[in-house]
């Protein structure tokens, strides 16, 4: 019997480990990692943003990486229904699963930053399931005790007659100044009001939108790079991972 229960039990875990990848698989394939772009590098305006001034306020050695895709949407879908569909997919798919269901369990809330500690957490996020499902969280909501929402811009110019470009963004940080990591996410939605050349099934104007993962973290203790080195590998695969997954739930809009 114990012979049994002790091959039993791996082969269990091996079970659920497949049947986890093979979700990973086809909630991502239809964001093919070869079509997006990735860069060792940020955006200028993210650089100098208040977020990352919140999470390196001393300008320690930068982590940044950021990964990007331009995509045919309905022209009448806005900048903040994308970004919301956008974190839907990125904390709520199969690639999240795992870490989602151990920090729903242990429910720490883990982010703490001097710049922010006079304001209080407008809202908290423990389930995928009461995250507003038309809008952003607010400003300060913290998510699953890790991301706190630092900033966010929506424009909301986005129209079928709109013709002029525009960019929209939200800002998680994670981590904590007597940590020895810190950063923030940002999610960005820009376009130009150009006529794809694909209609949508309702004959709807396309327009070509870019969105984008960007990424700044440090080691708010040490003026040093993050380590250990193998950290930054992984870091870039599983965010590659949760960046599909992200884009793939904005297509399900179209």
């Amino acid at each position: 019997m114990k012979t049994i229960i002790a091959t039993s039990i791996p082969a269990v875990f091996a079970a659920a480990g497949l049947y986890h990848l093979r979700n990973i698989y086809n909630a991502v394939h239809r964001v093919p990692e070869e079509n997006i772009s990735f860069s060792f590098s940020i955006p200028k305006t993210f650089q100098t943003s208040t977020s990352v001034k919140i999470t390196n306020p001393q300008s320690h050695v930068p982590l940044h990486d950021s990964r990007s895709l331009t995509v045919a949407l309905p022209g009448s879908i806005s900048d903040e229904e994308i970004l919301t569909h956008f974190v839907k997919g990125f904390f709520g798919g199969h690639v999240f699963r795992l870490e989602r269901s151990v920090l729903r369990a242990t429910r720490n809330e883990m982010t703490r930053f001097k710049a922010v500690e006079n304001i209080p957490v407008s809202a908290k996020y423990w389930s995928v399931d009461e995250l507003p499902e038309d809008e952003l969280p607010p400003l300060h909501s913290l998510l699953f005790g890790v991301w706190r929402i630092t900033d966010k811009h929506v424009e909301n110019r986005a129209s079928q007659n709109d013709s002029l470009p525009h960019q929209s963004y939200v800002d998680l940080a994670f981590g904590a100044d007597d940590f020895y990591l810190a950063g923030v996410h940002r999610f960005t939605v820009s376009r130009e009001a150009v006529e794809s050349k694909t209609q949508n099934k309702s004959d709807d104007k396309t327009v070509d939108v870019k969105i984008e993962f960007s990424h700044a973290g440090c080691n708010p203790r040490k003026n040093e790079r993050l380590k250990p080195d193998i950290l930054e590998p992984l870091h870039n695969w599983y965010a590659m991972l949760l960046f599909r997954e992200g884009v793939a739930e904005v297509l399900k809009a179209e």
